[in-house]
């Protein structure tokens, strides 16, 4: 038998004595709540990141008195509200003993719930217990159908005590009643990615405080110190919301929360009680504890942690499978403004915000300097600058902060994306989505990518190059050279072996529009032949062909490179090339004679080399040319996975002429040749292709081969129309760069 009042006394002890450390840390954090609080972050790299964060959710954010000023922007997308909505699906009370006890919890993959130790003791306490779906009202007041699963600790149950991390994670068993199914609500995998949380940001709690119904506290929660193994922030917290998931702003869960005091807004000036402290255990320990007990479980149950943890690894912030959208309708939401100034909607949980300050002495404006680009890595990962670097620990929370391709970049031009023809292109989840940009913008450090649904792959990638400030970056220490010490590093051996650099799915789509790994690590690919067999090899060895290539995007700070080289391995940025096309990673000594001219890598030697030799700003789209006529490849032993390999790329540079006058340059090149079962012999006779006029084609002419159009500006601006392309298409590749830019 369970002594609960002494449980509970344990828990309070060991609460206590971490919050005891952190006094000082909380004084620090409250002071500078009349400025900007995230400058009581001592971490850098924390600190940066949750600069992005905040510039992310409240981007185009209005301006002028009406413009909220202070610590806090309560200007959120409208998105924000339904991703959270779409998270709190997956959180669920806890009731034992008949309702006596209660707690919250939550699905952090398909088959597990966590919890907290002090709620669920013991296998059997875990087995007795009942978990309660959408125990919350609806936009009308009135409460929604539950739906009852129970808890299965015999299939699994891993805990660690009071005295530890006080969580429990359960096996999810039979439904006893309702009208729902458990994947009906999704869940919210646990991540130990790095800074996603920092001092002096405001958090979000779903909860069920004191076992009712469901309710939400947003941007009223101040984590006000960070403890070896727990967060301590100030917020409304009750019993019963033991087992709450607490979420950063992308709606990531942050920490487990699991003990808390009243707050009492009259104790502080700042309304917040530096006493009245509510502590939560970091979801980054509980992960390493996670992963040091998987060892010792039987296989079936191993695998299930495993599912868990790989679901973090990669996941989104939430993952569902169904919305309730798409079988209710959505009424508009109910208000009520509460006794403290606070706002509470009915939408269709209960989300309370602090609004205008209530409750909080008057904040001075903070003058806040844009922050410099948060790279993708982790602490873990280090370089000879002291600085991480590489995209196998990028940080996605700085990476749904990236401000993507300049359409503004070239200085009195303004070049928008071009036009993507509707239904085409893959939208971007909700929450990742930014105003006054298009929703299948996927935005990266100085490059942005538009993925295509059908083909999983990209169909669009806009770049930004500054061929005054672009430098190089040494692949295994991430250290900065410039061209002009290394010229013969912008065409030879370009990757430094780049091949076997991490890649790394882009959770703000779905990964089932994307083509990643189960393609490339296959070796070999096998070649599905429907139709007529046009030659081409049956299976072959495809590399991850950039499609803005690593060199292009890395100018600026060091910071700036070292994210920008992250972000280029991601895999929307890929399409499958053969090893001749994608040159890149092939010593110049291996090339034919003249080979080097119609390779891919020819393109984009040629413009990086303008771009840093004239100091140039230039900025290139590019991406695949789909075709129906596109051989199939898919991954071997099993076949499984195939993709239509495109057989055809392109490019479209533009630049400022002489006269300051925009230019614009098309170029398709193929890779059909390096393709066909003969394609090493055919590569010997390269006499006839050394001419640029195999590469260009006209911005218009591209237009009719690709699902998008080009803005008129960069149409118009088309070096090859009329009688200047005609003489330009018999010449050489460097003699027309030397023709267009006068100065080289």
């Amino acid at each position: 038998m369970v002594d609960f009042e002494a449980l509970d006394e344990r828990l309070e002890q060991a609460a206590r004595r971490r919050i005891s450390a952190t006094e000082s840390e909380r004084e620090t954090t409250l002071a500078s709540l009349d400025g900007d609080p995230l400058t009581s972050e001592p971490n850098t790299s924390r600190r940066r990141a949750a600069s992005l964060r905040r510039e992310a959710s409240i981007s185009n954010r209005p301006s002028g008195a009406e413009a909220r000023q202070g610590p806090r922007s309560n200007f959120v997308p409208v998105a924000f509200l339904e991703a959270g909505a779409m998270a709190a699906r997956s959180v669920a009370r806890v009731s034992l003993f008949g309702g006596s006890r209660t707690g919250t919890g939550f699905l952090i993959s398909p088959d597990l719930f966590i919890t907290n130790f002090h709620v669920l003791p013991s296998p059997d306490h875990a087995n007795a217990a009942e978990i309660e779906f959408e125990l919350e009202v609806d936009p009308s007041g009135r409460t929604r159908p539950q739906t009852v699963y129970r808890l299965d600790a015999d299939r699994l149950f891993i805990a660690s005590d009071v005295d530890l991390l006080d969580y429990v994670i359960v096996a999810v068993g039979e439904r006893v009643s309702g009208p729902r199914q458990l994947q009906d609500f999704g869940y919210n995998a646990l991540s130990a990615s790095a800074n996603k949380h920092a001092i002096g940001e405001f958090a979000n709690i779903i909860q069920h405080p004191d076992g009712r119904p469901k309710e939400v506290v947003l941007q009223d929660n101040l984590i006000a110190a960070r403890y070896e193994t727990a967060l301590h922030y100030l917020a409304d917290t009750e019993p019963g919301s033991s087992g709450s998931p607490v979420f950063n702003n992308l709606w990531q869960v942050i920490a487990l929360h699991h003990w808390g005091a009243v707050k009492d807004p009259g104790a502080h000036p700042t309304g917040f009680a530096p006493d009245s402290v509510n502590e939560g255990i970091r979801i980054s320990r509980i992960v390493k504890d996670i992963t040091e007990q998987q060892d010792g479980l039987a296989v079936p149950r191993r695998e299930l942690v495993i599912n868990a943890l790989d679901r973090g690894n990669s996941a989104r912030p939430y993952e569902t499978t169904r919305s309730r959208k798409d079988t209710e309708p959505v009424a508009a939401p109910h208000q009520r403004v509460n006794a403290d100034g606070t706002v509470t909607w009915q939408f269709p949980v209960e989300i309370t915000v602090g609004v205008g300050g209530a409750g909080h002495a008057p904040a001075t404006p903070a003058h806040i300097a844009p922050p410099e680009h948060q790279s993708r890595a982790s602490t873990d990962t280090s370089t000879g600058t002291g600085r991480p670097f590489g995209p196998e620990a990028r940080d996605m929370s700085a990476l749904a902060a990236s401000e993507g391709y300049d359409q503004n970049f070239l200085p009195g031009v303004v070049i928008p994306l071009p036009e993507i023809r509707d239904g085409v292109a893959v939208d971007l989840f909700p929450q990742f989505q930014r105003r006054c940009r298009p929703s299948h913008e996927l935005a990266y450090t100085h490059f942005s990518v538009v993925m295509h649904k059908a083909r999983k792959m990209a169909m669009l990638t806009a770049c930004n190059i500054d061929g005054e400030s672009v430098f190089g970056l040494t692949r295994k220490t991430g250290e900065r050279y410039l061209y002009a010490d290394r010229p013969q590093a912008i065409s030879a051996r370009l990757a430094e072996a780049a091949e076997a650099s991490s890649w790394f799915y882009d959770d703000r789509i779905g990964r089932e529009f994307q083509t990643g790994a189960p393609f490339y690590d296959r070796r070999n690919n096998n070649r599905l032949a429907p139709g007529e067999d046009q030659g081409f090899a049956a299976r072959i060895d495809f590399s991850r062909g950039h499609i803005v290539r690593r060199l292009d995007p890395v100018w600026g700070t060091l910071e700036q490179g070292l994210a920008a080289d992250a972000d280029s391995h991601a895999w929307p940025n890929v399409a499958p090339q053969t090893s001749k096309f994608n040159a890149h990673n092939r010593d110049s000594s291996d090339w034919s004679p003249g080979e080097e001219k119609r390779l891919w890598a020819a393109l984009e030697n040629a413009i990086l080399r303008a771009a840093h030799d004239d100091k140039k700003r230039i900025t290139v789209f590019g991406g695949p040319i789909f075709s129906v006529d596109d051989p199939v490849y898919a991954g071997l032993p099993d076949n499984e996975y195939r993709r239509h390999v495109p057989l055809e790329f392109w490019k479209v540079a533009c630049w400022l002429g002489e006269d300051g006058d925009l230019r614009s340059l098309a170029m398709r090149v193929s890779q059909r040749d390096t393709l066909l079962r003969a394609g090493a012999e055919a590569l010997d006779d390269t006499a006839s292709l050394l001419a640029l006029k195999d590469f260009l084609t006209t911005v218009a002419k591209l237009e009719e081969d690709i699902d998008m159009r080009f803005p008129d500006v960069v149409r118009q601006a088309d070096i090859r129309r009329g009688r200047q392309g005609e003489e330009l298409a018999t010449l050489s590749l460097e003699e027309t760069l030397d023709r267009v830019s006068p100065t080289r």
